[in-house]
């Protein structure tokens, strides 16, 4: 059986319904912006929160408060590289029309 990690999400897009981002998380996430950033460098075995917390001018425990574990950090930091994929390639296609579609 395949198990889910509870990850929290945050969208750049918001509904009405979505609670305002806290600083907490405004600082977790520009860590997890650093830390896809540092694993396109060094690969996902090669970060640790050790030289993330160096990299982003945080103390160790700063961070391990944020992600717990190094495998937590390193789920969430494929899920944030996902959420930019998305963005950055999925969202543009789905606007994009096709070719053959009856439409322009």
């Amino acid at each position: 059986m395949h198990r889910r990690w509870p990850i929290r999400l945050a969208f750049s897009v918001r509904s009405c319904f979505s609670e305002p981002v806290g600083k907490g998380e405004q600082t977790r996430l520009a860590v997890l912006d650093e830390a896809v950033e540092v694993s396109r460098r060094v690969g996902l075995s090669g970060l640790t929160i050790g030289s993330l917390a160096e990299q982003a001018q945080l103390s160790k425990s700063g961070l391990f408060g944020h992600f717990r574990s190094k495998e937590a950090l390193q789920l969430q930091v494929l899920e944030r590289a996902r959420e930019h994929f998305e963005q950055a390639v999925g969202r543009p296609v789905l606007r994009t029309p096709r070719a053959g579609s009856g439409t322009g």
